[in-house]
């Protein structure tokens, strides 16, 4: 039995990513709810630790992260996640209580970004 941890950027989940994939494509606003539920810590610990190595900090004391296609936004322990392709807000994390709609493409480009840092 092998009982080395993987990498932390690795996002792991309980649902096979093809049983997601074919939920996307049928009913998406639900699988971007279960997204959330199984990757939405994952992506937030990633989100936060781009905040901290390259976010800028507003005199409010408001982190934020421009990207090409994401905006992140933490203040006051309120961690958000805007796609800035149309879609809005993707996740908000808040008091350990996570609400959003994840896409696997989303899932993807941060554990991509994980990886780097």
């Amino acid at each position: 039995m092998n009982s080395a941890k993987s990498p932390w950027y690795i996002i792991k989940s309980q649902v096979p990513k093809d049983v997601l994939g074919r939920l996307s494509r049928q009913v998406p606003n639900f699988a971007g709810k279960i997204l959330c539920q199984e990757y939405g810590n994952d992506v937030a610990k990633i989100a936060r630790k781009t905040l901290n190595k390259a976010g800028q900090t507003l005199a409010d004391g408001e982190q934020i992260y421009e990207g090409k296609q994401y905006c992140l936004r933490q203040k006051q322990g309120t961690l958000t996640i805007i796609d800035k392709r149309g879609r809005g807000e993707i996740l908000k994390s808040e008091r350990g209580k996570l609400e959003g709609n994840l896409s696997l493409d989303d899932i993807d480009k941060f554990q991509d970004v994980g990886q780097i840092l």
